[in-house]
């Protein structure tokens, strides 16, 4: 009876990380059918041109400013070493990334009281929600230059504010010196990555830091002074780059070139920030998808605080908390409007809701912490066990991993079978004395929006993608047959 009773009382659990893991595999399974696409390209064939310090400062002069995203994109691509099959890799790291730094969060804000296995559930769950927030899962994952430019510099982000909570309570000199240094390289990369995660970093010390002045925690605030002066400098210099009026200009987002022209630029956006913040709330239905995971993190949050895993690390009011989210939302959208003049595109989106969704989190956690006592509500036993089951399993079944696993059975090795064919004819053509190549669309596969998304080559030989693709394959010209676009599933943008 004994037996029969435990076992029946960890059933919830085992159901539930069961489905969770359920939801996560499609996701690092369709990474095997991921390949190369535009900017990937791009940045290969312009290393292979100019080499790869050479073409750091190319970008830097005639580009952007994001110097730490620039190495990345074209000193971690795989394709420069000629290791194609490495783009079946990276989605896959890049998602373990994302649930190593979730876990390692989690645990952090614990201060280790929260258990390894809730922790690491925690941090899948978390994923599955993100995943299905933000508006276009494949840049964010799949594209490696899109990943590396917000969804990588994202997480290195977290790290920074992570690893400077493991540093503080630090029983030896060199863990703390370790962790000090991760934090300070990761404050590095992040803030040299897009703007918009410079900006985010730069509230964040912000606030941390006056927080630790007001409740005069001095020895901390040497620390938060010196990260927040790291990270001005590395603004300084990414921000003054010429090339990022180069691109201004010849992207049209700058009439005129100049640092006093592009400040009245951005001040003449302020009035229409309200609105745009609305609006993207509205978009896509993001009100709601916040909403879903908030619904399933309080009773979470109250049960952790209930069994004394919740710490002391983060015990801010509320309030400090919502101020902070809801004005870097702002800042955040003032800074597309003012410097693009239009809405962040998708993969800026990404970025945004990867910063933004765990400080909500985060606001609960610090508001609950925060209390001397344990909140004496609960729901019912029946519920609090069975309930986030029926919850997971619902989603799993409505939301995104449906698509997911529907997109790994029923498209993705079609898909990645004419991809490699058109990569064969590509590599060819060159060697066969081809210049312009005409190559067919992707026939028989339905887009789901996870891998597969409407992005492909175009019938015009001078659109970026084509172009982009062009150079690296050494042709003049790429176009997508438009005889055999009728064939072609609609989901896909040919043109």
């Amino acid at each position: 009876m004994a037996l029969t009773s435990r076992m029946s009382s960890r059933l919830p659990y085992l159901a539930l990380v069961l489905l969770t893991g359920a939801a996560v595999a499609p996701f690092l399974l369709l990474s095997y059918y991921n390949h190369p696409f535009m900017d990937d390209y791009y940045n290969a064939a312009n290393v292979r041109t100019t080499g790869l310090w050479a073409q750091q400062i190319e970008l830097y002069l005639r580009w952007t400013g994001r110097f730490s995203s620039s190495l990345l994109v074209t000193a971690a691509n795989p394709i420069i070493y000629g290791w194609y099959e490495g783009f079946r890799w990276t989605p896959a790291l890049t998602l373990l990334a994302t649930l190593g730094t979730l876990y390692l969060g989690l645990r952090t804000l614990s201060q280790q009281r929260l258990p390894r296995a809730q922790a690491a559930l925690a941090a899948a769950i978390f994923l599955l929600f993100y995943l299905h927030m933000i508006p276009e899962p494949y840049s964010a994952i799949y594209w490696f230059t899109g990943s590396i430019v917000y969804h990588v510099a994202g997480l290195a982000l977290l790290l920074v504010f992570i690893a400077s909570e493991r540093a503080r309570w630090a029983t030896q000199t060199w863990q703390r010196r370790r962790w000090q240094a991760g934090a300070a390289i990761c404050a590095v990369m992040a803030a040299a990555a897009n703007e918009m995660t410079l900006l985010h970093l730069l509230l964040g010390l912000a606030l941390v830091l006056g927080v630790k002045g007001y409740r005069r925690q001095w020895p901390q605030m040497r620390w938060w002074s010196t990260l927040l002066l790291l990270t001005l400098v590395v603004a300084v210099v990414t921000v003054v780059a010429p090339g990022n009026y180069v691109r201004m200009q010849f992207e049209g987002y700058a009439k005129e070139q100049g640092r006093a022209n592009l400040v009245r630029q951005v001040l003449t956006a302020v009035p229409g920030v309200p609105g745009a913040m609305a609006r993207l709330l509205v978009r896509r239905g993001l009100a709601l998808k916040l909403v879903l995971p908030t619904l399933l993190w309080l009773p979470t949050i109250l049960h952790w605080q209930r069994r004394g895993w919740l710490g002391t690390s983060i015990r801010l009011p509320w309030a400090w908390g919502a101020f902070f989210m809801l004005a870097s939302y702002a800042l955040s959208m003032l800074l597309f409007l003012g410097v693009m003049r239009q809405m962040p595109p998708d993969r800026a989106i990404n970025g945004l809701l990867l910063f933004l969704f765990p400080t909500a989190l985060l606001v609960i956690w610090a508001a609950l912490a925060q209390r001397p006592a344990a909140v004496a509500w609960q729901l019912p036993a029946w519920l609090w066990r069975w309930g986030p089951v029926v919850y997971v399993g619902v989603f799993s079944l409505l939301g995104i991993p449906r698509r997911a696993w529907q997109e790994l059975l029923l498209s993705a090795p079609a898909y990645d079978q004419q991809l490699l064919a058109r990569e064969a004819q590509l590599r060819a053509a060159w060697s066969q004395g081809v210049e312009h190549v005409v190559v067919k669309p992707i026939l028989g596969v339905k887009p789901y929006r996870v891998l597969i998304t409407e992005w492909e080559l175009t019938t015009e030989p001078g659109h970026y993608i084509n172009s982009e693709t062009a150079l690296y394959f050494d042709v003049k010209s790429i176009v997508i047959d438009k005889q055999l676009i009728p064939q072609a599933n609609p989901g896909f943008h040919y043109y």
